[in-house]
Parts: C-alpha cells; structure tokens; sequence
C-alpha cells in the first residue's frame, strides 16, 4: 500500500460527492463515490492512499478518488 501525505492547496470543506482537491504539488483528485461531510479547514493534511482514497482530517472515513494530474 502506498501512502502519501499531501497538502490541500487553500481551503477545504469535506465531501459534497463531487468534490475536487487541488494539492500544493499541482497534483489533483477528484471524488468519484458519492459521500457527504462537512468540516471546513485552511491548508489540511491530506493522506492519499494508492492514488485511490483520500482521507482528511477529522473526516469519518476514507473518501474514493482518482488522481487528474
């Protein structure tokens, strides 16, 4: 399993089930399973599980994504 720490690039708000993270290394995801939570945060660290899963934070669970660039 390879696990990476990344930076959200400015705010974040959680889950809405078509969220797109931009990260600080230009690296972006994109949700693609609907779930919903809200928790804003500046800047969070985000884990990045096989360029599959994004956890952040004070999230409940692990959200499905995939990587856009």
């Amino acid at each position: 399993m390879a696990t990476v720490t990344k930076i959200v690039d400015g705010e974040s708000t959680g889950f809405d089930g078509n969220t797109v993270l931009v990260m600080t290394d230009g690296s972006i995801y994109r949700q693609t399973h609907y779930y919903y939570e809200y928790r804003y945060q500046y800047r969070p660290k985000a884990t990045i599980i096989n360029d599959r899963e994004v956890i952040l934070p004070g999230i409940r669970r692990p959200v499905r994504v995939e990587r856009l660039r």
